[in-house]
């Protein structure tokens, strides 16, 4: 199977830069790895190989690197003789963190191509790697276990019918069980690495919920949108798509004739999603970045990319997008300063939402009217909801302590023998 891997990955990234010339996604992913090795090259001229001990952190976009920043950020404040280099598969995860302050170099993964692989490895030369979530890149994981460099999992999750679970997969899912130790998300994805023979796994819990909740308590105010928001109930839709609007568009209407006001944030900052809110709220809506009149102005449409997560906490109902489509987003946001949060009926991949749910403390959309009787049902609740709510996020804190207590030892070991 992993000669068959390796040669469907050849295709894969070699249709990536056929792509490249029709589609702008493929276009900055293969713009963004132009040069990878002077990079390298340069940050080695700075940081000559085998000074200083290396660890390497690799996430697929953005929304990985967040389940992984509470852990980078501990090993920076006490292992601070570590290089840390943090790379990228995605175009959107590379723009949005290049110049993350908390790691010495950001970069891509250029390919699971096995000359790529052997390239980077030689010129990042780690002692140590951390993959966040799903990063499954077999010929990178055969090559660190062919070097004895110690690699680990962190976030990750199994569910039953995750494709490496299957007979087929046996090779494939041999490289995951080679890691030094894998960090899940619940007991059912340790039972099923259980039930395949791997032994070094833990269960922590969920990562994200200690970067939320920092986030949550760390000072923020926004002057125009707390203006907005005054001596109204506010609905605020997260990382909205277009399908989302389109159907909630009659309850949304609804609560703006309840006097209501929303504050709605596409999943993609793009021209032609923003102007679909327009169209669909005619005569009542005002871009962030051109907030003028608040006298009109009823739906605010954030068109600012990295604020939404605190945007939050001005809710009074949180709507998280996705649920209509391949998968809900992050429902921890909202829920981490205590805000009722509901979504589509597309939820059953997140442990998150189904916790919440059984407490009644979250509410899923099968049916989009649905959305003007939640909001009767919280009328009234909203200090009880928050202080249930709360409590469930405290009792879930501690996944990255965990890990980084794990790791003590690894990270002791190379910054003496290096």
């Amino acid at each position: 199977m992993l000669v068959a891997y390796r040669i469907l990955s050849f295709l894969y990234f070699k249709a990536i830069r056929l792509a490249a010339f029709f589609l702008p996604d493929a276009k900055a992913f293969v713009e963004g790895r132009k040069n990878w090795e002077l990079g390298f090259t340069n940050f080695n001229a700075r940081y000559p190989l085998h000074e200083r001990p290396r660890l390497w952190v690799h996430a697929a976009s953005l929304g990985e690197l967040e389940q992984g920043r509470e852990l980078i950020e501990k090993i920076r404040s006490e292992f601070p003789d570590y290089l840390l280099i943090l790379s990228f598969f995605s175009p959107s995860g590379y723009q949005k963190r290049k110049d993350y302050d908390q790691v010495d170099y950001v970069c891509y993964f250029p390919s699971d191509i096995g000359a790529d692989v052997n390239n980077f490895l030689d010129l990042l030369n780690p002692q140590l790697v951390i993959f966040i979530k799903y990063e499954f890149w077999f010929t990178t994981l055969s090559q660190l276990h062919k070097r004895n460099i110690p690699y680990f999992f962190i976030a990750a999750i199994f569910r039953k019918n995750h494709y490496l679970l299957r007979p087929f997969f046996r090779s494939l899912l041999r490289k995951v069980m080679q890691a030094k130790h894998v960090f899940l998300q619940d007991e059912q994805s340790k039972a099923y690495l259980l039930s395949k023979g791997y032994m070094h796994s833990t269960v922590v819990g969920d990562t994200r919920l200690d970067r939320v909740f920092r986030m949550a308590h760390e000072p923020y105010a926004d002057e125009l949108v707390s203006t907005f928001c005054a001596n109204a109930p506010i609905f605020i839709g997260g990382s909205v798509w277009p399908e989302d609007v389109r159907l909630l568009k009659p309850s949304l209407k609804n609560l703006l004739e309840r006097s209501w006001k929303l504050i709605l944030v596409p999943h993609k900052i793009r021209k032609k999603d923003l102007e679909i809110i327009e169209r669909t709220f005619e005569n009542c809506t005002e871009r962030y970045s051109q907030f003028e009149n608040l006298e009109t102005t009823r739906v605010l449409i954030l068109d600012q990319v990295g604020q939404l997560a605190r945007i939050y906490k001005y809710a009074t109902l949180a709507y998280v997008g996705g649920g209509f489509g391949k998968g809900i987003h992050n429902i921890l946001e909202p829920a981490s300063f205590g805000i009722p949060v509901c979504f589509g009926p597309n939820y059953h991949k997140f442990p998150e939402a189904k916790e919440l749910l059984e407490r009644g403390l979250a509410f899923t959309l099968d049916y989009p009217p649905e959305l003007i009787g939640i909001t009767t049902q919280i009328q009234g609740r909203s200090a009880l909801l928050k202080e249930k709510i709360l409590t469930y996020i405290a009792e879930n804190l501690g996944a990255s302590d965990q890990i980084f207590i794990h790791l003590q030892a690894d990270l002791k070991h190379w910054q003496k023998h290096t």
